[in-house]
């Protein structure tokens, strides 16, 4: 009795492994059931397990290779694109004569501004009381101004835009949005009002811009900011996706005096995949400007500053309102602060400097987004038939106009009666032509796509079942239900050694 009770052969267990092994379409199993040799049946048996853990690596390596999230990009060219915002600054950005003009309130903050400035210029000053003399140009204005003196004293639109035409037709001052980056006080930029694509392409179609530097001949360049007169004077213009930050340090290209300059476009439009593929987001701000990492990371940065400090920073990127002047600047606080000489921290320094510890300040990166590559080319401007031609739409501009720096100053050349030469060396030395084109009527978009999908890996582990075992999706079910009839039957013979 006691031989018999532990035949696997006479068991239930034995039984329905035996059935399995001689009806399954698994490799070796038969083979090893029915060999009858020991050597032999040892062998197949070594073949299956071997062929067991080869499957194991290879559905291992199978899971490793998909869970790195590999991407590849497809490009195709598709038809119509999105004219881009044009954003421009005069790398000047204080004008003298609005300076002159607010220095009637004679506030501490403008007396030592207009001393910082004039002593830069052929018109020194005694600045002894003001310890602004130490800083450099950048940082006075940064600093030292608030928002609404520096839109008092920056440069004006007419000033700023002497003439320009978009598509063949000449612009107003709805197509222009002033903003405020802190280098260069006001800037403006571009903005068509067509939502809907265009397939236009070269210059008829393009923005073409006549800028005015508005300096006078008397005042020298005034910034010191570390470049020299020739890369002071000038203009910074950036080429960008509608609805961006204009980050000018960063992206503004230098737009000399005395030159023509042709920006020339294409248009790439990237579709990237969000986690787990890559770090990036798809959702949008809830602004009128779409979603960027910069964005992002500006807004957070001013959030804190003005949580922890009750002011808005003046380290910020760029303030594009006006309007938002509810919110104090810090400036006071720096300016009060740096009229000693052993400078302390304030709190907009303190938050700065703790700024990387803050994780809530993580932004991700926008997954879909527009990206427009630039091409420039230079020539001096302007040649002097265009010179005389150019000389005469000076004299005649219109009422609204008449009123412009330039001309004013082209009307004192003119009552001085100077000579048609040292005209066009005026304008040669204060205006620039700007051109902004696309090359082509198509954008390349740019589609990522997993270089690894679910079919791809649910296919490789079908593929390594065959190759290695013979498994297949059937197969799969019938190992399921012979583990469930095995755990079955050891729970029933637990149950009855129980009940014994």
């Amino acid at each position: 009795m006691s031989a018999s009770k532990y035949n696997p052969d006479q068991s239930k267990s034995g039984a329905i492994l035996r059935d399995f092994c001689e009806n399954t379409s698994v490799h070796g199993l038969s083979t090893v059931l029915h060999t009858k040799s020991k050597w032999l049946k040892l062998t197949w048996l070594l073949v299956v397990t071997g062929a067991f853990v080869g499957l194991c690596f290879h559905i291992y390596w199978i899971l490793i290779h998909f869970l790195e999230y590999k991407t590849v990009i497809y490009n195709t060219q598709e038809l119509g694109y999105h004219f881009p915002d044009v954003a421009i600054c005069n790398q000047n950005g204080i004008s003298i004569s609005n300076l002159r003009a607010a220095a009637a309130e004679r506030s501490q903050n403008v007396q030592c501004l207009i001393d910082t400035i004039m002593a830069n210029t052929t018109q020194k000053t005694d600045k002894s009381h003001c310890f602004l003399e130490e800083m450099p140009q950048m940082a006075v204005i940064h600093f030292g101004l608030g928002e609404a003196l520096s839109k008092q004293i920056g440069h004006t639109l007419h000033d700023t835009i002497f003439s320009c035409s978009f598509d063949g037709q000449l612009c107003d001052d709805k197509d222009f949005e002033l903003f405020h980056f802190p280098k260069y006080l006001n800037c403006y930029m571009f903005k068509q009002r067509r939502n809907n694509l265009t397939t236009a392409e070269g210059g008829i179609s393009g923005l073409s811009l006549i800028l005015f530097s508005e300096t006078s001949d008397d005042e020298a360049s005034y910034l010191s900011n570390g470049n020299d007169d020739d890369a002071a004077e000038g203009f910074q213009v950036a080429v960008i996706p509608p609805k961006t930050l204009p980050v000018m340090d960063l992206l503004g290209r230098h737009v000399p005096l005395g030159v023509s300059v042709t920006l020339t476009f294409t248009i790439d439009e990237y579709r990237s995949l969000s986690e787990p593929y890559h770090n990036c987001t798809l959702e949008e701000l809830k602004s009128e400007r779409v979603f960027s990492f910069i964005e992002c990371t500006n807004n957070c940065l001013h959030q804190k500053v003005i949580e922890k400090c009750g002011c808005f920073p003046t380290a910020g990127i760029v303030r594009v309102n006006y309007s938002e002047l509810s919110t104090p600047s810090c400036a006071a606080e720096l300016f009060e602060n740096s009229t000693h000489a052993a400078r302390e921290l304030t709190c907009e320094d303190k938050v700065l400097l703790n700024i990387k510890k803050d994780t809530s300040c993580v932004c991700q990166k926008v997954c879909n987004g527009l990206v427009y590559p630039t091409t420039a080319v230079e020539s001096n401007w302007p040649t002097k038939r265009f010179a005389d031609k150019f000389v005469k739409s000076i004299a005649t501009r219109n009422e609204s106009n008449k009123n412009s720096k330039a001309h004013q100053q082209y009307k004192s050349f003119n009552d001085n009666n100077t000579t048609q030469d040292e005209i066009n060396n005026w304008i040669r030395h204060h205006f620039s032509k700007l051109n902004v084109q696309s090359s082509t009527r198509f954008r390349v978009v740019k589609q990522d796509v997993p270089l690894y999908t679910m079919t791809d890996l649910l296919c490789n582990i079908g593929g390594s079942l065959g190759l290695w075992m013979g498994i297949s999706l059937v197969t799969s079910v019938e190992i399921i239900q012979l583990l469930l009839k095995l755990m079955y039957q050891s729970v029933k013979g637990l149950l009855g050694k129980t009940s014994l």
